[in-house]
């Protein structure tokens, strides 16, 4: 059974008051929830799509500041193995001198120490520029690896890689224990690879 309720002119202005007065409670709270004072389009069109692009642009950023980040770690990977490589090839320049002066003093047991040692720090050479990647990115291993860091409105930039394995650079024995003319080689294939030479 259906009853009519007969409002007076004071009594919808009041309901009206109020339901006004819980829609502006409603959005305050929205915007207390979300920190935003535009939450949809109904509050301000232009605000509310202005911020929209912002936003949108502001994870566009967001992910190119990631790939930068990816390939500073890429890298520093490298140059850490750089880094180590070149401390070991140091070494084993070192330690073919000392091969040389032990030839030259016809001992055969400081020789046959030596070139252990030599091949000893080429196997570390090899393992760290094995391991000196990033995210399955390696650029000191093999020449042929590319790794690519897009811009967003300016290109990209290409680093290649380069091969720092021993193998690579020369520093090989062709007999065991080493001849003189070995240890000679070792020593001018090092002096002619940057940062390593000491002017000799």
């Amino acid at each position: 059974m259906a009853s009519d309720i007969s409002l007076t002119a004071g009594m919808r202005s009041n309901l009206l008051s109020l339901q006004s007065t819980v829609a502006l409670l409603d959005r305050t709270q929205e915007r207390l929830a979300t920190g935003k004072k535009v939450n949809t389009a109904l509050d301000d069109p232009g605000a509310y799509f202005k911020a929209k692009a912002l936003n949108d642009r502001s994870g566009d950023i967001g992910l190119l500041k990631d790939n930068m980040g990816q390939a500073i770690q890429t890298v520093q990977a490298a140059d850490r193995g750089i880094k180590a490589i070149t401390s070991l090839v140091q070494q084993v320049k070192a330690i073919a001198e000392q091969a040389k002066m032990a030839l030259e003093a016809d001992s055969s047991a400081d020789v046959t120490s030596y070139t252990a040692q030599i091949t000893e720090l080429y196997k570390q050479i090899d393992n760290i520029a094995g391991t000196s990647g990033y995210q399955g990115v390696n650029l000191i291993n093999d020449a042929t690896n590319t790794f690519t860091v897009k811009f967003e409105g300016a290109g990209s930039l290409d680093i290649d890689g380069v091969d720092l394995t021993s193998g690579s650079t020369g520093l090989n024995f062709t007999t065991a224990p080493a001849l003189l003319a070995d240890f000679d080689a070792i020593i001018d294939e090092i002096n002619g690879v940057p940062g390593t030479s000491d002017g000799a």
